[in-house]
């Protein structure tokens, strides 16, 4: 398999090695998908590579942390949820992780550092009630929705972390980046769920 460095890659040498794939990057940006800027950011941060794979694909893997965040409020156990995402540009997705919150690791970070890095920066909660165990899914290659046309295959860390009554925010927690909004909200995880 051939990993290409692609961490000073320029925009238009990202889109001609997508083209080259004959991934159609003119579907991206529209409805749910990211955009390649998205993407190129990702490659300059080290938060994902790509790589051929030996049936002559193109290949996105990425390392990251999922978080199941947890607050026992009144007898109920409640779970956080990311619901959706609004880009700057005023798309949207629904969003249903497998997890509360998720994010890509930096390539010097182990997981328990990723998932502390998570919690503070998603969040604005501390790592207090953070399990440092963790299990481990790696995910099956599947096309990408927020890159349409390109394989991504995902290796998950994921933990538990149960938050304090300080930290607990009934109303859900919105965390702003600079090119979209992300909303999480309270679910109660019903017996036998």
């Amino acid at each position: 398999m051939e990993r290409f460095q692609l961490t000073e890659i320029s925009a238009d040498e990202l889109k001609a090695l997508l083209t080259s794939y004959s991934i159609a990057i003119d579907e991206w940006g529209y409805c749910e998908s990211k955009t390649v800027a998205h993407l190129l950011a990702e490659l300059h941060k080290s938060e994902s590579t790509l790589q051929e794979t030996e049936d002559g694909k193109l290949l996105r893997v990425v390392r990251g942390v999922g978080i199941n965040v947890f607050y026992q409020d009144k007898g109920r156990l409640l779970r956080l949820q990311e619901t959706r995402q609004v880009f700057s540009d005023g798309r949207g997705r629904r969003r249903d992780l497998s997890t509360s919150v998720g994010e890509k690791m930096k390539p010097d970070e182990s997981p328990n550092e990723a998932a502390t890095r998570t919690l503070t920066e998603e969040l604005g909660i501390s790592p207090f009630g953070l399990s440092p165990d963790y299990s481990v899914e790696d995910r099956e290659v599947i096309l990408s929705t927020s890159f349409p046309g390109l394989w991504t295959k995902n290796t998950v860390y994921v933990f538990d972390c149960f938050i304090s009554p300080e930290e607990y925010r009934p109303e859900g927690y919105i965390e702003v980046q600079t090119d979209k909004t992300n909303y999480y909200e309270w679910r109660e995880v019903l017996a036998n769920a």
